[in-house]
């Protein structure tokens, strides 16, 4: 393993041409121990034109990364591998800005919206009905999907948008559409859906 003032040399000739020695040491020193690696070319595993931060952070949080525990249900109800699982997951980050549609489509996957159907099983509604066509039981999947009123204003919105009619599948609208050229049509999906529980929450048809 090289000493500080050795690999100070190295990065001071190669990338670091502006860093103080003081500079070096108090980075050098940042890097867990379990992170540093005994290799003879320095520059290989430093060349700060290749690496990017968040490659850096990536490496160090890979260790302690869980998966979301919805992660199997997710796989197992719209028969997914696990490559299209993380897609998913990383869907709302992709197409979405803003934190309140992120936070929302997470709340959808990881099944934490709270439908009448919850409720009813925990006895904090009499109804486990739909809020809209009180009819069917409550689940995310009907509000959003199954729906009478919910499948009608869907059909309105990709009308008047897309100008087409597109049939979309269940797992279209639950987790989103996973190829690229589709983020627009996923981002409305994402919308809509957002907008439908905003009309549950205050008791209104959409």
């Amino acid at each position: 393993m090289k000493t500080n003032i050795d690999s100070f040399i190295t990065v001071k000739g190669k990338t670091l041409i502006k860093s103080t020695f003081l500079a070096w040491t108090g980075l050098r020193h940042a890097v867990p121990s379990n992170l540093r690696v005994n290799i003879p070319d320095f520059k290989a595993v430093f060349y700060l034109n290749s690496y990017k931060c968040r490659v850096y952070y990536g490496y160090l949080i890979k260790k302690t990364y869980e998966r979301p525990r919805k992660w199997t249900k997710v796989g197992e109800e719209f028969d997914l591998i696990d490559d299209q699982i993380s897609k998913a997951y990383l869907l709302p980050i992709r197409v979405a800005s803003e934190p309140y549609l992120r936070s929302f489509q997470y709340k959808v996957l990881n099944s934490i919206l709270f439908t009448n159907d919850i409720l009813y099983k925990i006895s904090f509604v009499s109804n486990p009905n739909c809020c809209f066509c009180e009819r069917n039981k409550e689940t995310a999947n009907h509000l959003f999907f199954s729906c009478s009123f919910s499948h009608s204003f869907s059909s309105e919105v990709t009308d008047k948008i897309f100008k087409e009619t597109r049939q979309l599948r269940t797992s279209d609208v639950m987790i989103g559409i996973l190829k690229e050229e589709m983020d627009l049509v996923s981002y409305v999906i994402i919308l809509g859906k957002n907008y439908l529980w905003t009309c549950r929450q205050k008791v209104i048809k959409p």
